[in-house]
């Protein structure tokens, strides 16, 4: 029987509006303001292509990409690192819940599973967490991880272990809920971790095993005991 529940976070608890990459976000808090702010913003976009878009397991956190610009142009900021990863992530994108999530975690509740998140990000568990406090969903949570705490990213089994300890439970006692096939399915699959997958966004058809349920809304599981699910 199912004891914990491991949650995605982007496209499986909450949804985005992408808002561009907020160069000037960074411009305005660097100390010198004779670099050039079209020249600047050119660089961090394709910092952002040649480093952040290439990542395949391995995760490169937001302060070592500022830190990067910083050193390019050797310049500091006036404010601090959390200050600023805070900013760019309120300016990269708008979130809000996905429709039917706090009926799956509320029934979670219930059940008495333990809950955590385990998201692909550069942004460090503490800007998660006030993205998810904002949406009213951080209280049902244990534990957040953000893999630019942990330097390895979803499909990596080494990330859904580091999950498995902060949960203290055996993959066999969880299930993983997320929403993309080549992070969360694939990622499952190599750690052995039953999941149940989201496939609310994508209408592609993939090859699904024993060990891979699929929902394509969350009104499906209504009347579910999720613990029972596997």
């Amino acid at each position: 029987m199912i004891k914990g529940i491991m949650f995605d976070m982007g496209g499986t608890l909450v949804e985005w509006d992408y808002l561009g990459i907020p160069a000037d976000v960074v411009y305005d808090h660097i100390v010198d303001k004779s670099i050039k702010r079209d020249e600047f913003m050119a660089f961090v976009e394709r910092l952002v292509e040649e480093t952040l878009n290439q990542r395949t397991t391995f995760e490169a956190p937001f302060s070592s990409f500022i830190d990067t610009i910083l050193k390019y142009y050797h310049t500091k900021l006036d404010i601090s690192m959390d200050e600023m990863e805070i900013l760019y992530q309120e300016n990269l994108f708008k979130f809000r819940p996905i429709k039917g999530i706090f009926d799956v975690i509320e029934e979670c509740k219930k059940e008495g599973l333990k809950m955590i998140v385990l998201s692909n990000t550069f942004f460090s568990s503490k800007a998660l967490c006030k993205v998810l406090e904002e949406q009213g969903l951080l209280k049902y949570f244990d534990k957040v991880l953000a893999s630019a705490d942990y330097l390895v990213r979803k499909p990596s089994p080494i990330f859904f272990e580091m999950g498995l300890h902060e949960i203290n439970l055996n993959k066999n006692e969880v299930m993983y809920i997320g929403d993309s096939y080549k992070y969360d399915v694939t990622g499952c699959l190599l750690a052995g971790i039953p999941m149940l997958y989201y496939h609310h966004w994508d209408d592609k058809k993939y090859e699904l095993f024993e060990s891979i349920k699929e929902i394509k809304e969350y009104d499906e599981l209504k009347g579910v005991e999720i613990c029972k699910i596997f």
